[in-house]
């Protein structure tokens, strides 16, 4: 069993079948690639994964425990992030604020612990944006810190979900589509940073991307969708061969 392990997982709307029966195992410390035809339900197994939809059959496994239908936010704190086709923002927040509200286990979190425990409360404040700085330097972005995300451009704001990626330290990061709408040199930079992540932090990644020339030549294994079932699953290469994955995108 992997890091993810989803046993069974189905999902309708309104009589539609959006994950049917879905089972899957991520390895810890992989990435992995989730492809499939508009409509094959890829985004809809994000969200039964991050708690954004509740299953109505199966079980959602991460690092051995059953987390099926928790609420989004216990989800992360678990060790899940999930990021999304249109990066997720707070207009009124500073581009470093942002960044900060991806931290987990804060020792602020709750009225009580703020007041009981506020030296530590400072401390751990203090350290998360020195972190939060450091990931926005890191992706060529400290000048933007104090600027409100209405400033950032497309490209910036594809950034600044990495930003916050990075910044969760989670364990598993769900990534919906990090290099849409972006140049294609942005792009692969951005797949490389995740590869950056994977090897240095340790982190499994689970990609769902339409760039197909970008993803297959990064990630190790690969998942196809198609009308809410998995279609196939192999190596970049196997997949690019099969012809039931070439049919489902042409429309056969």
């Amino acid at each position: 069993m992997g890091i993810l392990h989803l046993k069974g997982v189905s999902k309708s709307f309104g009589g539609l079948a959006a994950v049917n029966d879905l089972a899957i195992d991520v390895n810890e410390g992989s990435m992995c690639g989730l492809i499939g035809p508009n409509g094959s339900g890829k985004t809809t197994l994000f969200n039964v994964i991050s708690g954004f939809h509740k299953p109505d059959r199966g079980h959602v496994i991460f690092k051995g425990k059953d987390i099926t239908g928790l609420p989004a936010h216990e989800i992360f704190q678990q060790g899940i992030y999930r990021s999304f086709q249109s990066p997720q923002i707070v207009p009124r927040l500073s581009v470093l604020e942002n960044v900060l509200l991806a931290s987990r286990g804060q020792a602020g979190e709750g009225l009580l612990p703020a007041f009981l425990k506020r030296k530590e409360w400072q401390e751990t404040e203090s350290r998360f944006t020195d972190r939060a700085y450091e990931n926005l330097k890191f992706l060529g972005m400290e000048k933007a810190a104090n600027e409100s995300p209405g400033t950032l451009s497309g490209g910036q704001l594809k950034l600044l979900e990495v930003a916050r990626a990075l910044m969760s330290d989670a364990e598993l990061l769900l990534l919906d589509e990090p290099a849409a709408g972006v140049n294609p040199t942005l792009a692969a930079n951005i797949l490389d940073l995740f590869e950056h992540v994977r090897k240095e932090r340790g982190a499994t990644l689970f990609i769902i991307e339409h760039k197909m020339d970008l993803l297959l030549r990064r990630v190790g294994h690969v998942f196809v969708m198609n009308k809410g079932s998995l279609l196939f699953q192999g190596s970049p290469r196997e997949v690019a061969k099969e012809q039931s994955v070439v049919e489902a995108y042409l429309g056969v």
